[in-house]
C-alpha cells in the first residue's frame, strides 16, 4: 500500500527539500535532481520498494529467513535498478562483522545465522532489527533506511552498546552486467562502478562515522574470481579495540546512489567556503626545497640569485615556502624545528643530506630573507611546518612534561604499542601525536615562529593522509578509537594558525586526504591521486569535474603535485619520486594538467638545475590568469573527447579512458565557464586535437601548433582556431 497521501506526500517532498539543501551543505550525501520519492510495502514479496519520481529504484527483503540469502539481515536484502532496467545487487553480501564467541566472523560466513527481530514504517523510513548469530553468541543491530532523491540512506547501528562488530563489510556487487572501477581524480576514499549503463556509488559519511579506519579496496582486491558479473569496488569499515580491550559500538551511515549521471553519484563535501580561498588562489606557490642562502646571494658556484632572478623576469604575485631551515635538519627531532634560543638552521652538514649551501644561516638570515621576500620583492613567505608526529630524540620528548605522555597508541589488537609514522633518513621513526594534543604542539611552536613574521602559512602532511592512520587507541584519551575524531582535530588547525599569524591563507599538503579539508584549508597542494594507487599523476586521466564542481568551490588549489612526484614510477614511500631535472616538454605537460583543472601554479624547487626559473615564468604567464579569472565562476559545460561527450558518456562508451596507454585515454577537454572563459586542454598521448575557441582579438593563452611551428604564447589575437599537440597542448580564451 502507498506510504503516504498526497497531503501527506506534500509535506514530505517539503521536508525532503529541505532535507537535500542541508544535506547539500553539511554531509557528502550526493546531490541529484529534486524529485517525489514513495515507500511501498509489497506482502506478497516482503519487499519494500523505494521510487524516485514514479519509478522504483531501489527494494528491501525484510523475509526472516535464517541465511543471508533468505532474509534482510544482509545487504543482500537490498538491490538496485540499473539504468537499462536490470536489477542488481550493489552489495552482494554485505553487513555488519563481529567477534562472536572469540572468532572473527564475516556476514557471509555459512556458520552464521540470522534472526529478525522486528520490522516497520515509520516517519517514511523502514526500520528492521536483526540478530547474527555464531554458537551461543550473537549481536543484535538495526537498519533504517530512507529515500532521498536518487539516494538511499541506511544507518546502520548495534543495539544495547555492543561493542562486538568488528566492522562493516561492503563485499562486492553482483549481477552486474559488465561492471567496471571507475577511478576519479581527488576522489580518493572509493571508486565508482559502472553497470548496466549507469553509475553507482555507495559508501559511509565520514561526518558522522564511529569507525577506526576507512579506506578503499585496494586494487589487487577488484575482480572477483567466482562471477564476471561482479567487482569490488568501495571501501573497508573497520572498528579495532582500544587499549582497554574495547571497541566503538558501530553505528555508520551509508548512502547508495544510482544513475546513468556520474555527477549525480558523486559524493559533496560537507566544509565550508575557505575564508581567504581567493586570496590564496591569486598567486603563484613556490615549495624551495634546499637551503635559503641560494635564494639571497650566489654560491656553490652558482652566479644568480634565485629569487631575484625570477623577480626580474616578471613574476609578481609569488607565495614562498622556506621548506628547509630547521635547527636540527628537515624531518629530524621534530617538533624542534629551532633549539632552545630560537635558533633555525646555521647549515650544519648531515650524514644523508643532500649537499647544502653556505652562507651564514641562523636566525638574523631567516630573518632577512623574510625581509627580502616580503619587502623588497612584494612576495608572500611561509615557513613548513608539521605537527603530525615527533621523534624520541628531539628535546620534545625527552621533556618529562610532554614525552610519552603525547604519544599515541596502537589499538589492542596490534599490541598497544606507540604509534610510528614516518622514518627519517637516519632509520629514526617518528611518534605519531596524539591527536587530542596536536592543537597544543601547533601552538607551542607557532608562537615561536610567529617572530619570524610569516605572511601566509604551510602544513604539512595533516591534510595530506588519510585519518585512519593517525587514530589514537589509548581509551583514557579523547577520541579514541575514532577516525571522526582525527578528521575534526586536524580541520581545527588552520584556524589556530590564524590565531598566531593573522587573517593570512593556510595552505595544506595535498594527498590521500585532501578532499576530507576542502573548506577548512583555505588552499590545498593539490596532489592527483585517485581511490587506485596505481592510477596518479601523468598516468590519470584529465577527469576535472569532481575536481572543479566539489573541491575548488571550498579551497584554492595548488598544482597537481610535485612534478618530481607526477612523474614518479609509483607512490609508494622509496619510489614517489624523482630528483633529477624534468625536460621541458615534461614541464608543460605539467602545466597543461593545471590548466585543464584550473588550479593555481606550484614550483618545486629542489635542484638548482631544473626549469624551476623557467616554469615561474610560464606558470605566471599562462596558469595564473586562468586562475585568477576563474576563482568565482562555475562551468557551464565539462565536455570530453573529439565528440565532445559528458563524462558520463565518455567513461560508458571509452572502456580505456583511464588507461594511458589506450588510444581512449581521457585527455582532450574543453571546459566552458559562466564568465565566459573557455579552456581546451590535449593531453592524449598521442593524438593532435583540432579545436574552434573564443572570439577573435581577445586574449588566447595557447600552447599550439601554428604554420606546423611549435608556439606557446599568450596575447591578444584574432586566431581562433588552433591544433593542440598530443601530451601537453591548450589554448585558453579569457574574453577580457
Amino acid at each position: 500500500m502507498k506510504k503516504y497521501n498526497a497531503l501527506l506526500l506534500l509535506s514530505f517532498l517539503i521536508q525532503v527539500i529541505s532535507t537535500n539543501y542541508l544535506y547539500s551543505q553539511i554531509t557528502p550525501m550526493p546531490t541529484s535532481s529534486h524529485g517525489e520519492n514513495d515507500i511501498i510495502f509489497d506482502a506478497t514479496s516482503q519487499k519494500y520498494l523505494f521510487s524516485y519520481n514514479g519509478a522504483t529504484i531501489y527494494s528491501y527483503y525484510v523475509g526472516d529467513g535464517s541465511f543471508f540469502y533468505n532474509s534482510g539481515a544482509t545487504f543482500n536484502g537490498i538491490k538496485a535498478k540499473a539504468s537499462n532496467g536490470n536489477w542488481f545487487w550493489p552489495s552482494n553480501v554485505g553487513g555488519i562483522s563481529a567477534e562472536l564467541s572469540s572468532i572473527e566472523k564475516k556476514p557471509w560466513e555459512d556458520s552464521i545465522n540470522y534472526k529478525r527481530l522486528n520490522y516497520s514504517l515509520s516517519n517514511n523510513t523502514v526500520i528492521a532489527d536483526w540478530r547474527m548469530s555464531y554458537k551461543n553468541d550473537y549481536i543484535d543491530y538495526t537498519y533504517k533506511i530512507r529515500i532521498s532523491d536518487r539516494t538511499l540512506i541506511i544507518d546502520v547501528e548495534a543495539k544495547n552498546g555492543s561493542t562486538k562488530a568488528t566492522g562493516f563489510e561492503f563485499d562486492r556487487c553482483e549481477n552486474a552486467n559488465n561492471p567496471r572501477n571507475i577511478k576519479i581524480p581527488y576522489l580518493t576514499l572509493f571508486n565508482l562502478l559502472y553497470s548496466d549503463d549507469g553509475y553507482t556509488s555507495m559508501f559511509v559519511d565520514w561526518e558522522v562515522t564511529n569507525a577506526s579506519t576507512i579506506y578503499p579496496f585496494d586494487p589487487g582486491e577488484y575482480v572477483v574470481p567466482i562471477s564476471n558479473k561482479s567487482i569490488r569496488y568501495t571501501q573497508k569499515i573497520k572498528y579495532y579495540k582500544k587499549t582497554d580491550g574495547k571497541r566503538n559500538p558501530l553505528k555508520e551511515r551509508i548512502y547508495l546512489t544510482v544513475s546513468a549521471n556520474i555527477d549525480e553519484v558523486l559524493p559533496n563535501l560537507a566544509g565550508p567556503v575557505a575564508a581567504y580561498k581567493n586570496q590564496a588562489a591569486s598567486r603563484t606557490v613556490l615549495s624551495y626545497g634546499p637551503p635559503y642562502p641560494w635564494l639571497l646571494w650566489p654560491s656553490n658556484g652558482y652566479n644568480y640569485k634565485f629569487l631575484d632572478s625570477i623577480k626580474n623576469r616578471g613574476v609578481n604575485d609569488l607565495n614562498v615556502i622556506i621548506k628547509q631551515y630547521q635547527y636540527y635538519g628537515f624531518d629530524r627531532k621534530l617538533p624542534d624545528v629551532l633549539n632552545e634560543l630560537n635558533e633555525p638552521d646555521k647549515f650544519v652538514l648531515y650524514n644523508c643530506d643532500k649537499d647544502k649551501a653556505g652562507g651564514n644561516g641562523g636566525r638574523n638570515s631567516l630573518k632577512i630573507l623574510r625581509n627580502h621576500i616580503v619587502n623588497t620583492l612584494g612576495y608572500g613567505f611561509a615557513l613548513h611546518e608539521q605537527y603530525v608526529d615527533y621523534y624520541t630524540n628531539s628535546p620534545t620528548y625527552l621533556n618529562p612534561i610532554y614525552g610519552y605522555h603525547y604519544e599515541a597508541n596502537n589499538s589492542f589488537d596490534e599490541g598497544g604499542k606507540p604509534l610510528t609514522g614516518w622514518t627519517d633518513c637516519q632509520g629514526n621513526a617518528a611518534h605519531i601525536f596524539k591527536p587530542s594534543k596536536t592543537p597544543d604542539m601547533l601552538g607551542i611552536w607557532s608562537s615561536k615562529l610567529k617572530d619570524f613574521e610569516p605572511t601566509w602559512s604551510y602544513l604539512d602532511v595533516h591534510s595530506a593522509a588519510n585519518p585512519s592512520d593517525f587514530v589514537d587507541y589509548d581509551s583514557v584519551t579523547l577520541g579514541a578509537g575514532r577516525f571522526s575524531y582525527v578528521l575534526n582535530q586536524y580541520r581545527s588547525l588552520p584556524a589556530k594558525l590564524r590565531n598566531y599569524y593573522g587573517n593570512v591563507p593556510i595552505q595544506g599538503e595535498g594527498g590521500k586526504g585532501l578532499i576530507l579539508y576542502a573548506g577548512y584549508y583555505d588552499d590545498l597542494e593539490a596532489r592527483l591521486l585517485t581511490a587506485d594507487y596505481n592510477v596518479y599523476g601523468y598516468n590519470a586521466p584529465l577527469f576535472v569535474d569532481f575536481a572543479i564542481k566539489k573541491i575548488k568551490p571550498k579551497s584554492a588549489l595548488h598544482g597537481v603535485g610535485h612534478c618530481g612526484s607526477f612523474f614518479a614510477p609509483c607512490i609508494h614511500k622509496d619510489c614517489d619520486n624523482i630528483n633529477v631535472a624534468l625536460g621541458y616538454d615534461s614541464l608543460l605537460i605539467y602545466i597543461a594538467t593545471e590548466i585543464a583543472y584550473g588550479n593555481s601554479g606550484l614550483i618545486t624547487k629542489q635542484n638548482i638545475k631544473d626549469h624551476s626559473i623557467e616554469q615561474a615564468v610560464i606558470e605566471n604567464t599562462h596558469v595564473l590568469p586562468l586562475a585568477q579569472a576563474i576563482i568565482d565562476a562555475q562551468p557551464v559545460s565539462i565536455l570530453y573527447g573529439d565528440s565532445f561527450q559528458t563524462a558520463s558518456d565518455y567513461i560508458k562508451y571509452h572502456k580505456g579512458y583511464a588507461d594511458i596507454n589506450s588510444s581512449e585515454f581521457m585527455g582532450k577537454i574543453k571546459i566552458t565557464y559562466d564568465n565566459g572563459v573557455v579552456v581546451c586542454v590535449n593531453r592524449h598521448p598521442t593524438q593532435n586535437w583540432d579545436v574552434n575557441i573564443g572570439t577573435p582579438n581577445k586574449w588566447f593563452s595557447y600552447h599550439a601548433l601554428v604554420d606546423n611551428k611549435d608556439v606557446l604564447s599568450a596575447e591578444q589575437t584574432n586566431i581562433t582556431q588552433y591544433t593542440l599537440p598530443a601530451k601537453n597542448g591548450w589554448v585558453v580564451y579569457i574574453p577580457r
